[in-house]
């Protein structure tokens, strides 16, 4: 009897303890851009640019930390850094591989939508949210879902990005591999 309530109380604090590490559950149904190609239309052309980086213009007026860069891959995904320019300038420009966790996009003309894969401790499932823009030129603009702030970015050429693993929680399931777009392999 000892042993069986043992067991309970381990089953209990080892339930916490990874509960209070990330969310439990894998809500798989609020994600789509990764079934969708990378390209609505493949004839269509995209201003997008991949040979390099996005970066922030910074609003001193409502931001306290550095800006944020975002790396655009040919093949669907989204890497993001939140630092100071010069601590983002330095990871990128390092010639080690980066891990990180990814997000997807996909493009219609001159228009994009980046769905982020949302997982917090303090909640049981995962969630998505949503950023959609305008690609022109060599610049950016997102707005988070239902918000009227739009941020903009400038893009900085760079050909010597380091490589890139995605690290995502998902990315090892079988719902995501069987769903995943050609496009995006």
């Amino acid at each position: 009897m000892k042993n069986k309530i043992k067991n309970i109380i381990f089953i209990v604090i080892l339930f916490t303890l990874i509960a209070c590490s990330r969310s439990l559950f894998i809500n798989k149904n609020v994600y789509s851009i990764y079934k969708m190609p990378v390209i609505e239309k493949a004839n269509e052309k995209s201003n997008l640019k991949t040979d390099g980086y996005y970066l922030e213009i910074e609003n001193p007026k409502k931001r306290i930390s550095g800006p944020e860069a975002i790396i655009i891959l040919k093949n669907g995904y989204v890497a993001q850094f939140y630092d100071f320019k010069s601590e983002i300038e330095n990871k990128l420009k390092s010639n080690q591989n980066l891990n990180v966790e990814m997000a997807w996009y996909s493009l219609k003309k001159d228009s994009i939508i980046i769905e982020y894969f949302g997982e917090n401790p303090n909640e049981i499932a995962t969630y998505s949210f949503k950023y959609y823009g305008n690609i022109n030129g060599d610049s950016l603009s997102l707005s988070y879902e239902n918000s009227n702030e739009i941020k903009y970015y400038k893009f900085i050429k760079d050909s010597n990005l380091p490589k890139l693993i995605n690290v995502s929680r998902y990315v090892d399931k079988k719902w995501y591999r069987a769903n995943l777009h050609y496009s995006r392999k």
